[in-house]
């Protein structure tokens, strides 16, 4: 016997061993068969992420505040200072535009290791001149 698609999506919701792409696909499809398009594209939306978008297309949920740290090899990881409140905003934000398949696996792999953590690292050149500017040079681990 064949289980209905909506509850195939019920059912993957809620399994924790299910992944929330697989739910996603399913709910993809039930929207495409019942022509609900606007949620169809909010999902086409989590499906496919939010890269290239501006940060005022991406949803607040994907908008991580957060203590922005650089590692000094004489002390660990210390908070950055900033000139700026302006500095500090900016880049105490992170626009999280990636698609669910890549959270799901960055976070898979955060947690297959021992102390694994789910972080996000400034474009190389940014982190070069914030390096620069600590005068710890520009070489990692800064």
């Amino acid at each position: 016997m064949t289980i209905p698609l909506i509850l195939q999506i019920q059912q993957a919701a809620l399994d924790s061993n299910s992944s929330m792409t697989d739910a996603l696909r399913k709910a993809k499809l039930a929207c495409t068969k019942l022509g609900l398009t606007e949620f169809g594209n909010w999902i086409s939306l989590k499906l496919n992420g939010y890269m290239g978008k501006t940060s005022d297309e991406v949803p607040d949920y994907r908008k991580l505040h957060g203590i922005p740290e650089a590692y000094s090899p004489f002390q660990g990881w210390l908070p950055l200072t900033f000139e700026t409140a302006s500095q500090q905003k900016t880049l105490s934000l992170a626009v999280i535009g990636m698609t669910i398949p890549a959270i799901e696996q960055s976070v898979r792999n955060a947690t297959s290791r021992p102390g694994g953590e789910f972080a996000f690292h400034y474009p190389p050149e940014l982190q070069s001149e914030i390096c620069q500017s600590l005068s710890w040079g520009d070489s990692p681990p800064c």
